[in-house]
């Protein structure tokens, strides 16, 4: 039918080919009668007729194509062929000759344009017009030659059914990433509008309000709000993403090219990028709004540098980067502490390194500093950080400057947030840099080995 994509892919085929034949044969015209133009001899007529006939043919043909008879034009195409291969030659150059090796191309053609299985079909014409040729002219046709044909008919079969199965799985594919799509946007419209109504209604309240002050302590809520909001919110697509683009790459909705495998990883890559940023978003709101709490549990610092080293190592493989882990061996192997805010603060230390360090080396140490007080020690090599810069690095949504902000992807809430776990945890932090030479993170923290908790 007109709206199927195969007989449209197979109509836009036939007339490409429908144009080079013609061209062929006009050229074949030409080339004879400018070579043989003294006495052509019988087997140069037989070219120029035949020429002459494939050229008109082609010409009604794609007329016929292009009033929607496809198939039709099709089988009529194959026939074409197979007439003017048997009668293009001498009889004997036909069975045996020169012009034998060209019957294979109405075979390769009819599983192109026709169905995968019509080259069986065009497999047992071209041997049936051979066989009536070799009969009337009293010659033998060789059985290996009919054979052949029909070896040439399965290899084509399987390539056009193997073309057509990879290209409707392609579509469907595609169909779903559409339908996806569309419920992706409806609910980003969905959410637009929400966040408009809101932004409406806070702009109203705080034109009524009419003080300074009232307005400071709505935005900063507002903000906070937002902040919480909307990273709950994009936590879940996210996760729904990566978790339909993880299962694709892995096959289970059936097999991907290359270049779809390519765009997966992409798509995983950044999908774990923005869900770090949501993270982070949610810890600032946290923070802000003083909901942040700590645990108080056992765990190793020896496991989670080793954990960080596993997680953040191809990124520094990537960059050409040394990722380096010192553990003092006097360091406790139990600590009595928040781990996963521990685990935290080194992840953004390293990470945070690794983003600002071209090449050379980035080192994560772990060591006891006193009998009360263990520190955790981030070194680089990277473009270090200048003096004014220093003083607020610290700072929520601030980076070292706006081509850093460009350089280098975040919302400049790394640092931030390992300030405020560590002065939570009653802790301290220090920075020691010089541009061009690198920097260093040093975090000094309570230590509560986890023997000492158990006689407390």
């Amino acid at each position: 039918s007109a709206t199927d994509p195969d007989d449209q892919r197979r109509a836009q085929l036939l007339n490409i080919l429908l144009l080079g034949f013609g061209a062929i044969a006009l050229l074949a015209i030409v080339a004879t009668l400018l070579l043989d133009a003294g006495q052509p001899q019988e087997t140069e007529i037989l070219l120029v007729v035949a020429g002459s006939f494939a050229v008109a043919g082609i010409a009604f043909l794609l007329w016929i194509n292009r009033r929607g008879w496809t198939q039709t034009a099709s089988w009529c195409f194959i026939l074409l062929l197979i007439v003017l291969l048997t009668f293009g030659d001498v009889p004997r150059e036909v069975v045996g000759g020169r012009t034998l090796f060209l019957f294979a191309i109405p075979i390769l053609v009819s599983a192109v344009i026709l169905r995968p299985q019509a080259s069986f079909l065009v497999a047992l014409l071209v041997d049936i017009a051979l066989g009536a040729v070799a009969i009337a002219e009293g010659i033998q046709l060789s059985v290996v030659v009919v054979l052949g044909f029909f070896a040439l008919a399965l290899i084509s079969w399987l390539s056009a059914r193997s073309l057509e199965q990879a290209l409707g799985e392609l579509r469907i594919i595609n169909q779903e990433l559409d339908k996806r799509v569309e419920a992706r946007t409806a609910e980003l419209k969905i959410t637009n509008s929400l966040l408009e109504e809101q932004i409406v209604e806070r702009q109203r309240a705080a034109e009524v309000a009419r003080i300074a002050r009232d307005q400071a302590l709505d935005a900063s809520r507002f903000k906070t709000e937002m902040l919480a909001k909307v990273s709950h919110e994009l936590r879940t697509p996210l996760g729904v993403i990566l978790g339909f683009a993880e299962m694709m790459d892995a096959g289970i909705y059936g097999p991907t090219t290359d270049k779809q495998k390519d765009a997966l990883s992409k798509i995983i890559e950044r999908d774990k990028r923005l869900t770090q940023l949501v993270g982070d978003l949610l810890d600032q709101s946290q923070f802000e709004s003083g909901k942040i709490t700590l645990q108080n549990n056992p765990f190793s610092p020896q496991k989670i540098s080793e954990n960080i080293q596993m997680s953040l190592g191809e990124m520094a493989e990537k960059k050409g980067i040394d990722l380096l882990v010192n553990i003092d061996t006097n360091l406790p192997e139990t600590l009595i502490g928040d781990g996963a805010r521990v685990e935290q603060i080194m992840t953004n230390l390293v990470n945070n390194a690794l983003k600002f360090t071209e090449s050379g080396f980035v080192n994560l140490s772990a060591y006891v500093a006193t009998p009360q007080e263990w520190v955790i020690e981030v070194k680089d090599s990277g473009m270090g950080i200048p003096d004014r810069a220093q003083r607020y690095i610290f700072e929520a949504f601030r980076q070292v400057d706006g081509s850093a902000t460009r350089n280098h992807e975040g919302f400049g809430l790394g640092l931030s947030i390992v300030k405020q776990i560590t002065d939570a945890m009653n802790g301290n932090i220090e920075l020691e840099s010089r541009v061009g030479k690198g920097s260093t993170f040093t975090v000094t923290l309570p230590m509560i080995p986890a023997k000492m908790q158990e006689v407390v």
